[in-house]
């Protein structure tokens, strides 16, 4: 299940989009770079969409875990939980030397301090890893969760999410991040994960990206996650950075399933001596 820090899956990626495309019709040459120079930008996303889902999934583990004391329950992770009624307790998810998960391959622990239960008001949940990898991907970082506020009537905990010092290393490079963001997560059937919904109201990252480029991010509109789509479903977040022109924006649609995402910015196009704002759109496919 895919939920509360989804905004990282699009923060390192995202600011890819904004180029400046320039068209001579005396320079052909010049026109097929940025033909590529496109097809490259769109493959990069992708690719940071799938690894910076690692903080996505590591998160609902332990929220999942803590929650339900669901302990030991498949051949790996093992989970283990502070035994007793009193808190302080630690949560520990370790995945070995190769736990294969969804077709990925997980590696070390991460590891969760608790103040109290999982739904108390005031809990803070603090996450950190151990030689934790995902495939090739070595995750660093320090994880807290604040829980803000638990309606019994409708069975909603609010949470603070803080990400400091995050760190996804590549074989390529390495993606840095911070970031703050409040969820509310609605548990419909207390037992059944599958029918929760996760709403992101605010939030705003600050990162960088493996070409070294700085840039931030900030929720538009209230992004909806359904646990059964295990993907955000609605929702808009924008993407700035001072070393491009223009902003993105992606849009996870009207509350359909359907998996995909569309990102939309503006590019300038230079022929002979003038140049113009053209609007520029494509879908991407979501983890």
């Amino acid at each position: 299940m895919k939920t509360l820090s989804f905004i990282l899956l699009f923060i390192a990626s995202a600011i890819l989009l904004n180029y400046s495309c320039k068209k001579d019709d005396e320079k052909p040459i010049e026109e097929n770079k940025d033909t590529t120079k496109v097809v490259n930008n769109q493959s990069s996303t992708k690719s940071s969409i799938v690894a910076t889902s690692i903080y996505n999934d590591v998160i609902t583990d332990v929220i999942v875990a803590c929650d339900t004391n669901n302990t030991n329950k498949i051949s790996c992770p093992t989970i283990t939980f502070s035994s007793g009624l009193t808190y302080p307790k630690t949560l520990t998810i370790d995945f070995g030397t190769a736990c294969i998960v969804n077709n990925h391959s997980y590696s070390g622990s991460v590891s969760a301090s608790l103040t109290g239960k999982i739904r108390d008001l005031g809990t803070v949940v603090s996450i950190s890893f151990t030689t934790f990898k995902v495939d090739t991907i070595t995750v660093e970082g320090t994880v807290s969760l604040s829980v803000t506020d638990f309606n019994t009537l409708n069975t909603q905990v609010t949470f603070i999410d803080s990400i400091k010092n995050g760190k996804l290393t590549f074989p390529s490079g390495t993606i840095s991040l911070n970031t703050n963001q409040t969820v509310k997560w609605t548990l419909y059937t207390v037992t059944d994960y599958t029918d929760d919904i996760f709403e992101i109201s605010t939030g705003n990252t600050s990162a960088t990206n493996m070409e070294g480029k700085t840039f931030t991010s900030e929720i538009l509109d209230t992004v909806v996650i359904k646990a059964s789509c295990m993907e955000p479903v609605d929702g808009k977040m924008k993407i700035i950075s001072s070393d491009y022109n223009f902003p993105a924006t992606i849009d996870f649609g009207d509350g359909t399933c359907d998996n995909k995402a569309t990102v939309s910015t503006k590019v300038s196009v230079t022929v002979g001596n003038q140049t113009f704002e053209q609007d520029y759109s494509y879908i991407v496919t979501l983890p």
